[in-house]
């Protein structure tokens, strides 16, 4: 995907001929749907080779979408719900989330977890929740 990641800090990410090649790419509203699974490839493709090439041992990462796509990809009447997903390398941690209502896999589940504004409270407690193996502070060893 990409070869030199620093280049994403800077105002020449993508070479010209990149820049070319994506302006050229048709439009279509009346069939998104191509162009919609095409920039979820590449969008799941440079985080998969970022995890590869750059990814810590100990690692957690909030994936968020930021909205539906357009009504001809996703449907009439479809609720405006994200995903979101929890890549970690600690699996109490990954318990934890599970616990909370999160599934493994990209997936979502048949219900949604809640609405955006209690999605910082929900991290929060899977952050804060100790392992279940661990005792409370305050209990005698």
């Amino acid at each position: 995907m990409r070869e030199d990641w620093s280049r994403l800090l800077h105002a020449d990410a993508f070479s010209r001929e990149e820049v070319d090649a994506a302006e050229a790419q048709p439009v279509s509203w009346t069939e998104p749907l191509p162009a919609y699974l095409a920039s979820m490839r590449y969008q799941f493709g440079w985080l998969a080779d970022y995890l590869a090439r750059h990814a810590a041992q100990e690692l957690v990462m909030i994936v968020i979408g930021d909205h539906q796509p357009v009504g001809t990809v996703s449907g009439p009447d479809q609720p405006w719900d994200v995903p979101v997903h929890v890549i970690a390398s600690d699996p109490a941690l990954l318990a934890r989330f599970e616990a909370a209502g999160f599934i493994t896999g990209l997936t979502p589940p048949q219900q949604p977890l809640g609405p955006m504004h209690e999605l910082t409270q929900l991290l929060a407690n899977a952050f804060s929740s100790p392992p279940r193996d661990t005792p409370p502070r305050n209990a005698p060893p």
